[in-house]
């Protein structure tokens, strides 16, 4: 489902994807995705090369919310399927830089 960021409820917790103009992807979870989406956007702060790629092409304007997550201990899970279902831990294909789930490889 593609939703705007100013049409994010507070506390909606999930899977969501950031679609960038150069055709690459970041897949991210969040219990609040609305206050990640401004985090993300915070371009002062970008360090992370998915918020550099915000710095570059512009603020965030919607993105693709994968699947609502309603048990916190299943985002992390999530967000590893999520991951390898797009590839975007493939620095060809998004800025994942590690699998998910917090798994470093």
């Amino acid at each position: 489902m593609i939703i705007k960021i100013k049409d994010l409820q507070p506390n909606m917790m999930g899977i969501y994807k950031i679609n960038y103009p150069n055709g690459k992807i970041y897949i991210g979870l969040s219990c609040d995705i609305k206050r990640r989406m401004n985090e993300h956007n915070n371009i002062n702060q970008a360090k992370a090369p998915c918020d550099l790629a915000i710095k570059k092409y512009g603020k965030i304007q919607e993105i693709e919310i994968l699947e609502f997550v309603n048990d916190i201990n299943l985002l992390k899970e999530k967000e590893y399927h999520w991951i390898q279902y797009y590839q975007s831990n493939n620095k060809n294909k998004g800025y994942n830089l590690t699998p998910g789930g917090d798994n470093s490889e």
